[in-house]
């Protein structure tokens, strides 16, 4: 038995680009959207004293790509003269101090969420591409 398959060409490149548009469109929103669940998690967390406020105020979400260029958010305290520095020794622990995690539970506590927010965004942009597109025919495949 031999058959031919055709349009593996036309796949590769209709995934492709399906694969660039949710690239684009997880730039704008969603990934953001994501991230704040995570903040706001970690910002009502009873897992260090926070006597100034300071590292509360400093948990914020950072856009930017990955080293390999993909849209990527970075949740955590932000750096800088008057933020709270510290922030990844309360995490991670020291020397001297166990850690006290708090962003880590708060991505899993949203982890459900954060799932259905991402899923939603990818089914709008596969169901904005297939809009429009012809229906093909099945063809018997030559046996």
């Amino acid at each position: 038995m031999a058959f031919k398959v055709t349009g593996q060409k036309e796949i590769t490149l209709a995934f492709r680009d399906v694969a660039r548009s949710v690239e684009r469109s997880m730039e704008s929103g969603p990934l953001m959207e994501a991230a704040m669940l995570v903040v706001e998690s970690a910002k009502r967390t009873t897992a260090f004293k926070d006597r100034t406020g300071r590292l509360r105020r400093s948990i914020t979400a950072f856009p930017g790509l990955s080293r390999s260029g993909h849209a990527t958010v970075l949740v955590g305290p932000a750096e800088g003269a008057h933020t709270a520095f510290y922030g990844r020794w309360i995490e991670y622990g020291n020397s001297r101090q166990p850690s006290r995690k708090f962003l880590r539970p708060a991505l899993k506590e949203n982890r459900k969420r954060i799932n259905e927010i991402l899923s939603r965004a990818i089914g709008k942009v596969i169901k904005t591409k297939m809009k429009g597109k012809p229906k093909r025919r099945k063809k018997n495949a030559a046996v």
